[in-house]
C-alpha cells in the first residue's frame, strides 16, 4: 500500500506540474521589421523565423536564440552575422552576401552553424566564416565564390566542420585556402568538398593539428594534400555538380560524392540531377568525335 500511495503521488504530481515552456517564436518581416529587432526581443530557448526577402544587416546573435530562413535559402543577408561569446545558439538556413567576411563565430560553445549559403567578398581578407577561440559545429553550409578564405579556424578552437562545400574561392594577389587551420586550432574536418580554389584545400600553420577524413580535396590551384593528420577516407576526385556555372552545387547521380565508399554522401548538397552524359566508345562514336 506505501508503495501505491507513493506511485499515486508521482502521477498527480506530473499532472499537475505546469507544462515545460518551448520558447517563444518570433516572425520577420510579419512582427518586426528586422531580424536584429527580433533577436533583441527574444530570450533564451525562443526562435526567430525570417521570411524572404533582402535584409541589410549587421547581426549580432544572442545567448540560445535559434534564427532560420523560413523557407531555408529564401531570406537573404547583405551583411554580416556575429556570434560573440554565445552560447547554444543556431543560424541557419541563410544566404549571407557579404563583402568583408561572412559569419563570425567569437568565444562561446554548443553553438550551430548550419545550412547557410555564403558568398560575396571582394576583399580577399575575409573568411566565409570565423571560428576564434570557439568549437562550434559548422555543418552543410555553401562557400563559393568568394575572394577570402573558406573557413578560418584561429586560436584555441577545435570546430566540427562537416558536410560543407567550399568552391571557387580565393583569388586575386593573395590566394586563400579553402580552410586555414591556424598554430593551436584542432578541427576535425570531416565529408567536405574543397574545389577549384585560388589557393590549397587546407592550410596548416605550424601547431595546428586538424583530422581530415572523408574529404573531396579537388583541383584547388595550390595543391590538394592532406596536412595534420590523415583519417582515412580522403580523395581527389571531380565531384560532379550539376551546374556549377549557374551556383547549382548539388551533386550528379555519379558523382563520387554521392555515396563514398565507407563515407557516405560528402558535401552540402545530394543528388538532384542525372548523371553526366557518357560519350559513346565505339569506332563510328570515335570517329564522329573526332570530326568535331
Amino acid at each position: 500500500m506505501i508503495h501505491l500511495a507513493c506511485l499515486l503521488a508521482i502521477i498527480s504530481a506530473a499532472l499537475t506540474a505546469p507544462a515545460v515552456s518551448r520558447g517563444d517564436t518570433h516572425l520577420v518581416p510579419e512582427q518586426y521589421p528586422t531580424i536584429q529587432t527580433a533577436v533583441d526581443a527574444a530570450k533564451p530557448g525562443d526562435s526567430v523565423l525570417v521570411g524572404p526577402g533582402l535584409y541589410l544587416e549587421i547581426l549580432a546573435l544572442r545567448d540560445g536564440v535559434r534564427v532560420e530562413s523560413d523557407p531555408p535559402g529564401e531570406a537573404v543577408i547583405v551583411g554580416e552575422v556575429h556570434f560573440h561569446f554565445l552560447h547554444q545558439t543556431v543560424f541557419s538556413g541563410f544566404r549571407v552576401v557579404s563583402d568583408y567576411s561572412g559569419i563570425h563565430c567569437f568565444g562561446g560553445e554548443g553553438n550551430l552553424i548550419i545550412g547557410n549559403i555564403v558568398t560575396g567578398g571582394p576583399d580577399p581578407v575575409g573568411p566565409g566564416i570565423t571560428c576564434f577561440d570557439t568549437s562550434p559545429v559548422v555543418e552543410g553550409n555553401i562557400i563559393f565564390k568568394r575572394q577570402g578564405i573558406g573557413i578560418y579556424c584561429q586560436g584555441t578552437s577545435s570546430p566540427h566542420i562537416v558536410g560543407n562545400t567550399i568552391v571557387e574561392n580565393g583569388g586575386g594577389d593573395y590566394p586563400r585556402a579553402g580552410i586555414y587551420v591556424s598554430a593551436r586550432s584542432s578541427p576535425l574536418i570531416e565529408k567536405n568538398i574543397v574545389a577549384w580554389g585560388s589557393g590549397p584545400a587546407v592550410t596548416c600553420e605550424v601547431g595546428g593539428s586538424p583530422v581530415l577524413l572523408c574529404n573531396d580535396l579537388f583541383a584547388n590551384e595550390a595543391g590538394d594534400a592532406v596536412c595534420g593528420s590523415d583519417g582515412g577516407g580522403n580523395f581527389s576526385l571531380d565531384p560532379r555538380f550539376c551546374d556549377v556555372a549557374n551556383g547549382d552545387l548539388s551533386l550528379k547521380a555519379d558523382s563520387p560524392c554521392a555515396a563514398a565508399e565507407t563515407c557516405g554522401q560528402i558535401g552540402a548538397r545530394g543528388v538532384a540531377c542525372a548523371p553526366s552524359a557518357i560519350e559513346p566508345t565505339t569506332w563510328g562514336g570515335i570517329k564522329a568525335r573526332a570530326r568535331r
